[in-house]
């Protein structure tokens, strides 16, 4: 199992909360931040293995940008 950093952003774009999950693969852990996301009051979360970004989405099934502008990528 590889450990995953969850980040989870309100509103104003601050972190409201950072978790670290465990899971098989990458796929599982992008499912359970989906998962995780939907059952939150946050707009957004963003999961790292180590520095590398594997998944964010907003709330409202986007990919690709925070809410405070800043654009994350991959690799």
């Amino acid at each position: 199992m590889r450990g995953y950093r969850y980040s989870f952003l309100n509103t104003q774009g601050a972190v409201d909360a950072t978790l670290i999950l465990h899971s098989d693969s990458d796929e599982s852990a992008c499912d359970l931040a989906s998962e995780l996301l939907s059952r939150s009051e946050c707009i957004f979360v963003e999961v790292r293995r180590g520095s590398k970004l594997i998944f964010q989405i907003r709330r409202d099934g986007s990919k690709g940008n925070r809410v405070d502008g800043y654009q994350a990528t991959a690799g």
